[in-house]
């Protein structure tokens, strides 16, 4: 399936949102604080994340909060 990510067009065979989320973010699978997500221009609730199906031409916007200064 074709799906844009962060602005990168990939092919992948993953089906669901979180299996993207941990794709991109791989020392996460434990700590998913200061993540968000928007599939289409539409945020996605982090309470459907587990159940959430990525479709053919979705594009998915995942942004991660960082500390600096």
């Amino acid at each position: 399936m074709n799906i844009t990510v962060n602005g990168n067009q990939i092919n992948t065979d993953s089906t669901t949102l979180i299996s993207i989320i941990y794709a991109y973010y791989p020392n996460s699978k434990e700590n998913l604080k200061g993540i968000a997500i928007a599939i289409n221009g539409e945020i996605v609730p982090k309470s459907e994340w587990n159940s959430y199906n990525i479709r053919e031409n979705d594009t998915i916007e995942l942004i991660s909060a960082t500390q600096g200064g």
